[in-house]
């Protein structure tokens, strides 16, 4: 049985998207960036979780418990997933596709205010996380309109990078009594 998940519902969107866009010359990624906003995003990411850590991390599982949950996210595969897949699709998906043809029928920050609230709701695991990622998605449509499309990903990059180390540094570091 082929079962379908809700990456690769998004990923045909994207897809579809970005060959009908291709057929009729409009790029998928309008605005190249300039080389320094890339890194610019990324740490601005980096830094923006930094001081959401102790309001999005569910701190009340045993120590031990935690640990093990951040040590499987930090493995290669799952890190690599989680810096480059996801915030390509959901770059692409929710401020190149929706933001974008959102923005080009109504006023563009009533646009954003819609599709940041839509991607907070996606990421709910608490109403912490909810607000959190909404903020977030003020974040990277701003700097996905001041910027370009690659500087918001880098930017989403970011996030999800400390939002996998940092807690995970915390755990280790409260599990050995430093």
């Amino acid at each position: 049985m082929i079962s379908i998940s809700s990456d690769h519902l998004i990923l045909a969107i994207i897809l579809f998207t970005a060959a009908r866009r291709w057929a009729n010359g409009d790029p998928l990624a309008k605005r190249t960036p300039k080389p320094i906003f890339v890194p610019f995003g990324f740490a601005a990411g980096f830094c923006a979780t930094l001081v959401a850590i102790p309001f999005t991390v569910n701190w009340s599982y045993p120590l031990h418990e935690h640990l093990q949950i951040f040590e499987s996210e930090i493995k290669p595969a799952s890190l690599l997933t989680k810096v480059v897949y996801v915030p390509l699709l959901e770059e692409a998906f929710f401020r190149e596709i929706i933001l974008r043809n959102l923005a080009a029928r109504i006023a563009f920050w009533p646009a954003l205010l819609s599709v940041s609230l839509l991607f907070g709701l996606l990421h709910f695991y608490s109403i912490e996380r909810i607000l959190f990622a909404s903020a977030l998605g003020l974040l990277m449509g701003y700097v996905y309109l001041r910027y370009g499309f690659w500087a918001a990903v880098a930017t989403h990059s970011g996030v999800n990078l400390s939002g996998t180390l940092i807690p995970y540094l915390i755990l280790s570091m409260q599990l050995r009594g430093i």
